[in-house]
């Protein structure tokens, strides 16, 4: 495993970039009604909280590029990221069980377009939760670890 997120660090960034996109995107559409609501607030506030995903990405990115150590902003980044991925679990689990509540409306009309998109929005939804997850394993494993004390080990101040 540690060789294939070694190996595939750039793909699985932009899988997750893509799923993200889409992410945003697709928040703003009625699974039910099969139409996008552009003045529902949510929508616009998952993607104001989706720009702190975009920025570690960007930092991991940068990071492995550079040979750069970890520090103490990229961490607290990552630690929103893990509140982020609680919610990309939750839209996991949303997705899902909007798509079983399918049983629940058939006497009323609902969209052909129904199962098709609420499938590929639970694969998206799940490979975005797949992939960030992966960029956490991908960060320990060829960026390092939030060792934050080696900045002081070569320095000297008492020899200048």
């Amino acid at each position: 495993m540690s060789t294939f997120l070694k190996t595939y660090w750039r793909p699985l960034i932009i899988i997750s970039a893509i799923c993200l996109l889409l992410t945003v995107v697709f928040n703003f559409y009625g699974l039910y009604t099969n139409k996008f609501y552009f003045l529902r607030l949510d929508g616009y506030l998952f993607a104001l909280i989706s720009l702190a995903h975009f920025v570690f990405l960007y930092v991991v990115w940068f990071k492995i590029t550079e040979s750069e150590y970890p520090d103490t902003i990229m961490r607290n980044l990552e630690y929103v990221l893990y509140a982020l991925a609680l919610l990309y679990f939750y839209k996991v689990i949303e997705t899902c069980s909007t798509l079983l509540s399918l049983g629940e409306y058939s006497e009323h009309l609902i969209s052909p377009y129904f199962l098709p998109l609420g499938i590929f929005l639970l694969v998206v939804h799940f490979l975005l939760l797949a992939t960030t997850i992966g960029i956490f394993l991908i960060r320990r494993l060829i960026i390092g670890s939030y060792r934050i004390d080696y900045l002081n080990e070569d320095i000297n101040s008492w020899n200048r």
